[in-house]
């Protein structure tokens, strides 16, 4: 029976269309071990592309082991060891970027929060799960991963991390696999994916620094304007400020900030520095803000520091919240006695496990044609009036001092 023709998706380079129809062929056995591939001229013409892409497509099946040529005889499939894809037939790959190692049942704010739901919801469901690391994974690893056909994938990449991550999620998404991606940005839409509700988290935090009487709410925003969840904190900010009649601020921007070494006061001290650089206009001015919004809660203590180098106490002349509620863990306590007003929970677990349910309802055929979004929810995190700042030695060395993924 002849395959159905398809034309290459939006976006696809001819040659990865051809390779990537040719080894879906392969490995679906319409074109058997042994079986001689059907003439570049016939392909050419099936796959709307030139011959010259054809044996482009031929020479990458067999680097990828898929076939192999014979004078006389041409290209011909070669027999793939099952033992591989009879494993991953019942495997999620779940491919991160977190320098830490997947763990189970954590549930905190932290970042490995996320892929915690997900391992935990791929167990739950009686399947098997594999974590790869999208730093390690190159074109070659890829290829093999998805030869051997695992049941699905879990992308949990976020795309502004670097560019090696984006190559891999172009690579990724060539592929026929059921997937499911994190993150809202605007290249993931044709694709089933999950994002986190920033828009609404800010939202909340504006809404509660507006019912505690603060009227000049300034954002201080450590990660680039074009970032797709920092559009969504400034989308929740101007909602909250409209539907109360409260002019907003422009946000501040601080680029290149030096990076968290954990436990280095040398380091807490410097980005108290930046910050008071950038912040110097707007406390010293005639109308200095009342409250400041930071992207997370690690960036509250050195921002509360620089404050009072201008004589503004914090909590009582500016109210500065975070973002993730994880301020608790942060080691900067020990210099800094301040804390959050208010902080945001994201929930990264139900964030993990939603995005593994995705991933379930699209391979048991529960969701129609067309990429499906879903949105989890943040809640407003109030700092009890109680707390007190942790004494020097009372902080834990944490691994934490260096947030892969600050916000998002």
């Amino acid at each position: 029976m002849k395959a159905s023709k398809r034309p290459p998706a939006d976006g696809e380079a001819p040659r990865a269309h051809a390779l990537r129809l040719m080894q879906q062929r392969i490995l679906d056995g319409h074109w058997l071990p042994e079986t001689r591939l059907p003439a570049e001229k016939k392909l050419a013409a099936e796959f709307g592309v030139c011959r010259t892409t054809i044996r482009a497509a031929l020479a990458d099946l067999g680097t990828l082991g898929l076939t192999e040529y014979h004078l006389n005889r041409g290209h011909l499939v070669r027999r793939v060891e099952p033992h591989a894809r009879e494993l991953l037939a019942q495997t999620i790959a779940v491919i991160s970027d977190l320098a830490q190692k997947p763990q189970r049942r954590l549930f905190s704010g932290r970042e490995m929060a996320l892929e915690s739901g997900v391992l935990d919801t791929i167990f739950g469901a009686g399947l098997n799960a594999l974590t790869l690391h999208a730093e390690l994974l190159d074109q070659a690893g890829v290829d093999r991963l998805m030869d051997n056909r695992p049941r699905g994938l879990v992308v949990t990449c976020r795309l502004e991390d670097s560019a090696a991550t984006c190559a891999l999620l172009a690579r990724l998404t060539s592929h026929p696999a059921p997937k499911v991606f994190y993150g809202d940005d605007a290249s993931l839409s044709p694709f089933d994916r999950v994002v986190s509700d920033h828009a609404g988290g800010t939202e909340s935090l504006a809404r509660w620094l507006i019912s505690q009487g603060r009227r000049r709410i300034l954002r201080l925003w450590t990660v680039p304007a074009s970032v797709s969840w920092v559009q969504a904190h400034n989308a929740g900010y101007e909602r909250a400020l409209q539907a109360c009649g409260i002019p907003s601020l422009p946000p501040v921007h601080v680029p290149g900030i030096t990076r968290r070494v954990t436990d280095s006061r040398e380091v807490f001290e410097r980005r108290t520095r930046e910050f008071a650089g950038h912040l110097a206009e707007h406390l010293s001015g005639p109308t200095p803000p009342d409250a400041i919004m930071v992207c997370t809660d690690c960036e509250v203590f050195p921002l509360a520091a620089a404050c009072r180098l201008f004589g503004r106490e914090p909590g009582r002349d500016i109210l500065i919240t975070g973002y993730d509620n994880v301020w608790h863990q942060a080691f900067e306590r020990q210099w800094e006695p301040s804390v959050p007003a208010a902080s945001v929970e994201k929930h990264n677990h139900r964030m993990g496990e939603t995005l593994a349910q995705l991933l379930l309802d699209r391979m048991a055929d529960r969701l129609p044609p067309a990429p499906q979004l879903r949105m989890v929810g943040q809640s407003l995190a109030i700092t009890p009036a109680e707390v007190k700042p942790l004494a020097a030695a009372a902080v834990p060395a944490s691994s934490e001092g260096e947030l892969q993924h600050v916000g998002a």
